[in-house]
């Protein structure tokens, strides 16, 4: 997959707000699976690692902990093709990690790299949103002669592409016609022509308004968490833009609930996207096929399976450990 310049500004703003993932809460890069998995990648000390459509460097951070702590010896470079500041949307001291930085709008099947530079390239959910045939072919450039590359992709059979469509429809209910944005826009119509609270609340239309956000709202507590706790947290916070105490007439409260309105349409965006990122089973061989013919052999492949209890385990992916 490769972005399109609106999706790129999308993916931009969106790292600088300040999300560590792209996930609200849909999966747990930091359980304690995902971190063996790392640190049995990583067990062999290395120079250089460079992390591949890093984001706000969720993995980065992962890689970080794992090698450089608590002396710093391995230099690790985040990519992306948005612009990032992970440093700066994390609120992170930069001399807390010396041996992390970060190339924003850098696209990673052309990196700035010398040949035979790198000794691991690794990607968690970041990759497969690449034009992939071009990757590998730049990796073989750029990884040492002896070298290893590991990922976790987006399968398009797994949990987290489930979890996340069940997200879409629970967005897509509040922007349903006549539901949650709808009615806030005509209670702040409302509001901002009544000149008292005793007028505003005695006004019919007002009345049936409050009464039908109300439903709304008992409607998404129905809901399967985690998807009921994220949007409840969402309605409440733009709920927060009519609280008591607050003027009757706002001239920005509308332009406010846009902004909140925005959020979540840009979660519709990232699912929109990471769908069509997800790899196929026959996508997925075609690329083991790559990374062989550059002269890796694998070491693990298949699906990452997130253990949910003693008896049951979840999809969460594809896993790709390669070595030459």
């Amino acid at each position: 997959m490769t972005l399109d310049d609106s999706e790129e500004a999308s993916w931009s703003r969106f790292w600088a707000s300040g999300s560590l993932t792209a996930f609200y809460g849909q999966s747990d890069n930091y359980s304690p699976e995902f971190i063996a998995f790392w640190r049995a990648v990583l067990a062999e000390p290395v120079d250089r690692i460079i992390d591949l459509g890093c984001g706000n460097g969720a993995l980065t951070w992962i890689v970080d902990d794992i090698l450089n702590q608590p002396e710093p010896t391995t230099e690790i470079c985040g990519i992306d093709l948005a612009v990032i500041d992970p440093f700066a949307a994390l609120n992170k001291n930069r001399s807390d990690h010396p041996k992390v930085s970060f190339l924003g709008e850098t696209s990673i099947t052309a990196m700035p790299f010398e040949a035979n530079s790198i000794d691991i390239a690794i990607s968690q959910y970041g990759i497969e949103y690449s034009d992939v045939a071009s990757v590998i072919p730049e990796l073989g450039r750029v990884l040492k002669p002896k070298a290893k590359l590991a990922f976790i992709m987006h399968d398009e059979q797994s949990a987290i592409l489930s979890s996340m469509a069940l997200t879409a429809r629970g967005i897509e209910f509040l922007f349903q016609p006549g539901g949650y944005y709808e009615g806030l826009f005509r209670l702040d119509k409302i509001q901002n022509k009544k000149k008292t609270v005793k007028k505003m609340q005695a006004d019919p239309d007002y009345r049936q308004t409050v009464v039908k956000l109300q439903q709304i709202r008992r409607s998404v507590e129905g809901f399967p968490p985690p998807l009921r706790d994220f949007l409840l947290k969402h309605i409440a916070g733009t709920n927060s833009l009519f609280a008591k105490g607050l003027p009757l007439k706002s001239p920005n409260r509308r332009q406010l609930i846009k902004e909140r309105r925005r959020l979540l349409e840009g979660s519709l965006t990232r699912y929109s996207e990471l769908t069509h990122a997800a790899l196929s089973r026959a996508q997925y061989q075609e690329l083991v096929g790559q990374v062989e013919s550059e002269g890796f052999t694998l070491v693990k492949s298949g699906n990452f399976m997130h253990p949910i209890d003693e008896k049951t385990s979840t999809n969460m992916g594809w896993i790709l450990v390669a070595e030459r």
